[in-house]
Order: C-alpha cells, then sequence, then structure tokens
C-alpha cells in the first residue's frame, strides 16, 4: 500500500523565531548572576513562590515571569513606608506628609 502525504509547499522560514525562542529562559545559575544573589537564594524563593518550570532535574526561570513576580512582591525599605504610612494618616495619601 502506498501512502502519499500532502506536504506544504510553503517556504518556512528557519530563522524566525517560534513563540519558545523569544521567551528568554535562565538556568538557575544564569538568573542568580543575573540578580546578583546566590542560587541558594533561588532556592528558598522557589520555596516562597518564584515562578520556574522543573524539566526534569532541571531548574528553568522564565525572565519576564521574574520580573513580574519580583515587582508584586517588593518591599521599600521601612523608612519609606513609614513615610507613606504618615501621609495616609495626615490626609494625603500620594504625597508627603
Amino acid at each position: 500500500m502506498n501512502v502519499k502525504l500532502a506536504v506544504d509547499t510553503a517556504r518556512v522560514d528557519m530563522n524566525s523565531e517560534t513563540p519558545l525562542q523569544s521567551q528568554q529562559w535562565l538556568t538557575e545559575k544564569e538568573l542568580a548572576r543575573h540578580l546578583n544573589v546566590s542560587q541558594r537564594h533561588l532556592v528558598n524563593l522557589r520555596k516562597t513562590g518564584l515562578p520556574h518550570i522543573l524539566l526534569g532535574a532541571s531548574v528553568r526561570y522564565k525572565l519576564a515571569e521574574i520580573e513580574a513576580y519580583l515587582c508584586d512582591n517588593r518591599r521599600l525599605s521601612s523608612h519609606v513606608e513609614r513615610m507613606k504610612r504618615a501621609a495616609v494618616v495626615a490626609g494625603n495619601p500620594g504625597g508627603r506628609p
């Protein structure tokens, strides 16, 4: 029995980025270097919700997700926090006390 498969003859640009290639995935070592923290610190952050993907025993981080996570979970210094609370108490939530 001869089976013929229909093949699309349109040209495929092999240099174009696929959605997966356009995403920047980093190893633990690369992300630690990028953030200037230890790899152990990343392990601890993973336990508290740092987005990551496991590929077997390998861990990968999507840079855009990490940046969003850090922005959403950042804490300002205690001095800045006190200034913000004082401004809210004074009735000026957006400005200085």
